[in-house]
């Protein structure tokens, strides 16, 4: 048996709620609201409700999604923005929670996280091993220009292996 739609007052409670415990966008809290079975007018009205009322905002968001990616996920900037975008999370909000980004802290959790790669690696062929190390980080959304940099001082030999600067 279906379950039944929410009304518009509890879905509004449930969403409101929802929002209070943690940081949501607009984009998730739709996808609840469809979820939940809410009217399509009535899921606008409550994501406009939010809105006004602080409960959704699209910098705050943005910050602290950047912020739990990176460092509690080793996340790099190319999937957060990738990530972000498919959110409906406009550029202004992205550029701003980058800045927020200690560059230091951002370097260090790239160089651990391949170091710990490196370490767990069964490749003997330096090449190979700086490839496998070069997919790794690229997967994670880091840039090409960093990577090469801690990876080509983590794997000796192989030295052509060298991403140049654009």
């Amino acid at each position: 048996m279906a379950k039944k739609p929410l009304t518009y007052e509890n879905a509004l409670t449930r969403a409101a709620n929802l929002c209070a415990r943690a940081e949501h966008c607009r984009f998730e809290i739709a996808a609840k609201l469809r979820q939940w079975g809410t009217d399509v007018q009535d899921a606008e009205r409550i994501l406009d409700w939010l809105e006004d009322g602080g409960f959704i905002n699209e910098e705050r968001f943005a910050q602290s999604f950047v912020h739990d990616k990176y460092r509690f996920d080793g996340w790099g900037r190319t999937k957060i923005r990738y990530t972000l975008r498919r959110y409906g999370i406009g550029d202004a909000a992205v550029e701003a929670a980058f800045r927020e980004i200690d560059e230091n802290e951002y370097v260090g959790i790239l160089r651990t996280l391949l170091e710990t790669k490196s370490r767990h690696s069964a490749e003997t062929d330096p090449y190979k091993k700086k490839a496998s190390l070069f997919r790794y980080a690229m997967s994670r959304g880091y840039e090409p220009q960093l990577i090469s940099k801690i990876v080509s001082g983590l794997v000796s030999g192989a030295d052509d292996f060298e991403v140049e600067e654009e």
